[in-house]
């Protein structure tokens, strides 16, 4: 059987549930580095919904502050995803 130390588990909330949650996630690096670091090196990332798109988009090699970076900037970078 396989064991896992740590998982971030992730809720729903559609598109404003993307943006909230990685605003949080980003907001825990700023403020608070070894709590998002151990966050993001997490053995298993889990999501609903929204959250399952977070969970891709952290799996998917990209970093936690580029995925912030196109939230937030007028250009938007959905299609770059």
């Amino acid at each position: 059987m396989t064991t896992f130390d740590r998982a971030l588990v992730l809720a729903g909330g559609g598109l404003a549930g993307i943006a909230w949650e990685t605003g949080v996630l980003q907001g825990i690096c700023d403020q608070r580095s070894d709590a998002g670091e151990a966050l993001l090196a997490s053995d298993v990332l889990l999501g609903t919904s929204a959250g399952s798109t977070v969970a891709a988009q952290l799996g998917s090699g990209v970093r936690l502050e580029e995925l912030f970076d196109r939230q937030t900037s007028d250009a938007g970078g959905a299609h770059e995803l």
